[in-house]
């Protein structure tokens, strides 16, 4: 049987608590986070083999993923004062493993590429993919669109969902 894979791009800014909801799921999910929403919706389909994989510059590691650059810090937005736990420790506890990756910035080509390579290489012959591209910079999500075609004709991905959390739509 395949595996599932979600892949996502952590970003770097302050993530507003919101509620997701996801076409076909009866139920919302309130979070900082659009990565442990998408995973809560597809966790009943997800298995113990299955992985989610979360890629991160070294700031968005520092800003959102460790919980100690989370714990001591406060936001404040628009008046008010907010903090919430980075994301690796959001998602403990899922069945199946989350793990994270380093990327480069995408500054020059160079990078670009790396990160092509980096993304390409953590899927397998036939896994079935979720992307969430909602907070993947600038040109990550068009990137990934030419990495989804390049691997759907070497390692015969299937594509399941390409997800995009419209916080900006909230109201």
């Amino acid at each position: 049987m395949a595996r599932k894979v979600f892949i996502s791009v952590l970003g770097t800014g302050y993530y507003s608590k919101t509620k997701y909801y996801c076409e076909n799921k009866d139920e919302n999910v309130e979070t900082h986070f659009i990565q442990e929403a998408m995973l809560k919706f597809y966790s009943n389909e997800f298995k113990k083999n299955d992985k989610a994989y979360l890629f991160l510059t070294r700031k968005a590691r520092n800003d959102n993923w460790e919980s100690p650059a989370q714990k001591n810090n406060k936001f404040v937005i628009e008046g008010k004062s907010d903090s919430y736990q980075g994301l690796e420790e959001t998602l403990k506890g899922f069945d199946f493993d989350v793990i994270s990756k380093d990327i480069p910035d995408g500054n020059n080509e160079e990078e670009i590429w790396e990160i092509f390579q980096k993304v390409f290489d953590v899927l397998e012959l036939e896994d079935e993919v979720y992307f969430d591209i909602t907070h993947a910079f600038r040109s990550i999500p068009m990137l990934i669109m030419v990495l989804i075609n390049y691997a759907k004709f070497l390692k015969k991905i299937n594509v399941k969902s390409i997800t995009y959390g419209n916080w900006e739509g909230r109201d």
